[in-house]
């Protein structure tokens, strides 16, 4: 029984042993089969990336939400493309360019103004502006406007205004929202002030740049939903820059002039010295280059000093000019004008007053003495005409006022210095007209043909020498005869003076008979 047991063991045990071979041999003509039919796994498509964009609220405070949705949903709900979902009801949502499914849509504003790429949500414009000319040593004042190029409010805490070239900039002092279209300025300052003159005369400030961009996290009036982030949709631009470099350093100068004299009389054609004072009230140094002194009719010699004249600073230019002459001139004002004016300035200066300045002399000296003394009347000589450190003669000649033919006259000639310095070598002439006949050589005097002379020598300051001279009418003299006489000096112009006598008519005797 055992035998029998232990063949029909065996007999099972070989059994089992090929049952499992042809399973294990069926398994691995399956498990071939099974492999050579399967399909190969495919790469999942690359997942399209969410879409940001402006969804239209319809609400007036709150007219647009910033929202990401799927690619899909961006597709579906705006193009109706497919045919299955409507586009958006509203119409006036902003989608910016994306991909669905390997294609490429957008960008689109639902709107009928079309697409509409550049304007989202929230976007900002910058634009820099400074002045065209500064000053040396001054601050750079800039202005940094912002414009809101998007389709909400953007409150003045969410724009972030940068420029390393100034100082912080300043917003404006009462915080607002930034309204679709509207412009808010920022101010800012340079950091440094620009250089001195006369290195930073014409040079052009540095270009120098403004950026704006959002300030990150959710804006005033919206949820976190919406909040702004660097490269959202509604900035199609990270930030926004502008550049200002049209600011020159100007050197702004200026001169006035002051001219004066002391001289308070001149004779006729003499001399009259004057000082023409330059001062530069500007803050910066003149070039003494750029100086021009004129003054009509004036011989004018420039200072020594020709270093550039230093603000606040003045200097003296000297000249002469030549009084009038003649009687005509006689009592009359010298007047006259010193002008002053900025010439061939370098590049980078600039004349404050174009047209320059002038001025007309101080103490306008009087033209007097000398000959004016000598031919104006008595009554008509202003007195106290005295030019100062020079002498001044005087002559004064006195006779009949009237005389009958062949009648004999005594004139009497006096000549007075009435300047403050003795006048030297003194001569004094005297010819009568043809309608006298000298009466003899005076003493004193010499005489040659009709002319008498008297050497006087010299006569001091305010004082003076008298002389006389007998002359007779003659038979056929007529009128009124004037008799002139003339005096000459060394340091001194000559004077005249002349006295005039009428002749008496004589009667015829009376008839008797």
């Amino acid at each position: 029984m055992s035998k029998d047991i232990q063949s029909r063991s065996g007999r099972g045990r070989r059994r089992a042993a090929i049952g499992i071979t042809l399973v294990a041999g069926l398994g691995g003509l399956l498990g071939v089969g099974v492999m050579a039919n399967a399909k190969p796994n495919k790469p999942k498509p690359p997942k399209d990336p969410a879409v940001s964009l402006c969804h239209a609220t319809r609400s007036g405070t709150n007219p647009y939400r910033l929202i990401t949705v799927s690619a899909s949903g961006a597709f579906h709900g705006h193009f109706n493309q497919d045919g299955k979902k409507p586009a958006h009801k509203w119409g006036n949502d902003i989608i910016p360019q994306f991909t669905y499914g390997g294609t490429t849509y957008g960008p689109q504003g639902s709107s009928s103004s079309g697409p509409d790429p550049q304007n989202g949500c929230f976007a900002l414009q910058v634009k820099k502006t400074g002045p065209a000319q500064v000053a040396p040593g001054e601050f750079v004042n800039y202005t940094i406007a912002v414009t809101n190029t998007g389709k909400v409010d953007v409150p003045v805490s969410n724009v972030v205004v940068t420029d390393p070239n100034t100082q912080t900039p300043v917003p404006p002092l009462t915080p607002i929202d930034i309204a679709p279209g509207a412009t808010v300025n920022w101010t800012a300052v340079s950091n440094t002030a620009v250089g001195p003159a006369p290195e930073s005369c014409g040079t052009t400030i540095a270009p120098n740049t403004a950026t704006v961009a959002f300030r990150t996290g959710p804006p005033k009036g919206h949820s976190t939903g919406t909040m702004l982030r660097a490269n959202g949709l509604y900035n199609t631009q990270p930030s926004s820059s502008s550049t200002w470099d049209q600011t020159t350093v100007v050197c702004l100068v200026d001169l006035t002039v002051a001219k004066s004299t002391s001289s308070t009389t001149v004779i006729p054609g003499g001399t009259v010295p004057y000082t023409i004072t330059v001062t530069n009230p500007s803050a910066i140094a003149v070039p003494f280059s750029a100086i021009s002194v004129t003054d009509d009719g004036a011989v004018i010699t420039p200072p020594a000093d020709v270093s550039p004249l230093a603000p606040g600073t003045s200097r003296d230019w000297t000249a002469t000019k030549v009084a009038p002459d003649g009687i005509s001139a006689c009592n009359t004002k010298m007047s006259n004008t010193a002008q002053v004016a900025l010439v061939n300035l370098p590049l980078g200066y600039s004349a404050i007053t174009p047209g320059g300045a002038s001025s007309a002399v101080v103490g306008v000296p009087t033209i007097a003495g000398g000959i004016c003394d000598a031919l104006l009347e008595p009554a008509a000589v202003p007195a106290g005409f005295v030019t100062a450190g020079a002498p001044n003669l005087v002559v004064r000649k006195s006779g009949p006022a009237t005389a009958r033919r062949g009648g004999g006259m005594t004139y009497r000639l006096r000549v007075s210095n009435t300047g403050g310095v003795s006048a030297t070598n003194v001569v004094l002439t005297d010819t009568p007209p043809t309608t006298m006949v000298i009466g003899g050589t005076p003493s004193g005097a010499t005489r040659t043909g009709r002319t008498i002379t008297w050497h006087l020598g010299t006569v001091p300051a305010h004082s003076s020498r008298t002389v006389s001279v007998t002359m007779f009418m003659r038979i056929t003299a007529r009128g009124t005869p004037c008799n002139i006489a003339r005096a000459t000096a060394s340091n001194a112009s000559s004077a005249r003076g002349k006295a005039c006598t009428r002749i008496a008519a004589i009667r015829d005797p009376a008839v008797t008979g």
